[in-house]
């Protein structure tokens, strides 16, 4: 009988100067409709130190990556720097919205943040797509319940 590795969530710090984060495929919860991706946001925490008090500062680059194959090449959907919004601490939630180069006709998607710049004390909480779903028929009824 094969013995079994049961792993559990490390909450320690790791520290490292670039890292890179991968979703499963998904169907976004609608796995009979296509998608248009309109924009996309990450929000995290910078506990990093002010520099007017030590000369320690944040410094990020998070390549916001998605493909809709499993063997196709991640593209690039938006850039996030800490030139965004200047040195801010604190929660810090950053959005781009696509505007006219939506990525329509979605099925399947895979979210890759890359960041080969990653200095200082910063944890990402959570980042996503900004999506429609197609309808299902060119007609819609009113309730008026």
């Amino acid at each position: 009988m094969r013995g079994i590795t049961l792993r559990t969530w490390n909450e320690t710090p790791q520290p490292s100067l670039d890292f890179m984060l991968t979703t499963k495929i998904t169907d976004l919860g609608e796995p009979l409709y296509q998608k248009s991706i309109l924009g996309c946001y990450i929000n995290f925490i910078n506990n990093t130190v002010s520099p007017d008090t030590e000369d320690v500062y944040a410094s990020y680059i998070f390549h916001f990556q998605y493909r809709l194959e499993v063997s196709g090449d991640f593209k690039t959907i938006a850039t996030f720097t800490a030139g965004d919004l200047g040195f801010k601490t604190g929660n810090i939630f950053l959005k781009r919205m696509l505007g006219p180069t939506s990525i329509f006709k979605v099925n399947d998607i895979q979210l890759r943040i890359d960041a080969p710049v990653a200095r200082g004390n910063i944890s990402i909480n959570d980042f996503g797509l900004i999506y429609r779903v197609y309808r299902s028929s060119s007609s819609s009824n009113l309730d008026e319940r």
